[in-house]
C-alpha cells in the first residue's frame, strides 16, 4: 500500500469520526435557519470522506523521488509553527484583516517567494476576499483588534 493511500484511510477514518461527531452536536434554538452550528463541521468531514475515497479508488501515480528531511525544511516547519503563534495573538491587538495580510505575506516570504510585489498583492486580496466573505456574505463579527478600536476611535467611527 502506497504512502497516498494509507493517509487517504487515515483521513477517511478521521472524516467519518469527524462526521459522527458532528452529527451529534446539540442544535440551538435561536438557529432555526437552514444553517446550523453542525454546518461546517458536516460539509468538512463530507468533503473528507469524498477526497479520500477518490485517493484510494483513483489509479495511483508513480512517485519516483522520496521527500527527505532537511535541516533547512525543518527550520521553516519551526518558523510556521511560530507564525502560527504570532499571528493566534497578533489578531488580538492588530485584527483580523491587519493580522492575517501580515501572516499571509510572512508565510509566502517562509516558503520562499522573494517578489515582494506578488506577496504583498496576494496576501492583501487573499485576505480581503476572506475578510468579505466572512463579514458580508456569513454575517460572522470579526473584533478590529485593540489597534483598529483606538484608530476607529480617533477617528470617531465607533
Amino acid at each position: 500500500m502506497s504512502r497516498n493511500r494509507f493517509g487517504a484511510l487515515v483521513i477517511l477514518g478521521f472524516s467519518i469520526a469527524y462526521g459522527i461527531i458532528a452529527l451529534n452536536l446539540p442544535e440551538i434554538p435561536a438557529f432555526s435557519d437552514y444553517v446550523s452550528p453542525s454546518s461546517l463541521p458536516i460539509s468538512l468531514s463530507a468533503t473528507g470522506i469524498v477526497i479520500s475515497i477518490l485517493i484510494l479508488l483513483l489509479p495511483a501515480e508513480s512517485v519516483t523521488a522520496t521527500p527527505k528531511f532537511t535541516p533547512e525544511g525543518l527550520l521553516r516547519v519551526g518558523f510556521l509553527l511560530l507564525l502560527m503563534i504570532s499571528y493566534g495573538l497578533a489578531i488580538k491587538i492588530l485584527g483580523f484583516l491587519v493580522s492575517t495580510i501580515l501572516f499571509l505575506g510572512i508565510g509566502f516570504w517562509i516558503m520562499g517567494e522573494r517578489k515582494l510585489k506578488v506577496i504583498l498583492l496576494t496576501a492583501t486580496i487573499t485576505a480581503f476576499a476572506f475578510w468579505l466573505s466572512l463579514t458580508q456574505l456569513l454575517r460572522i463579527y470579526l473584533d478590529l483588534g485593540s489597534l483598529g478600536k483606538i484608530v476607529f476611535g480617533l477617528l470617531n467611527l465607533d
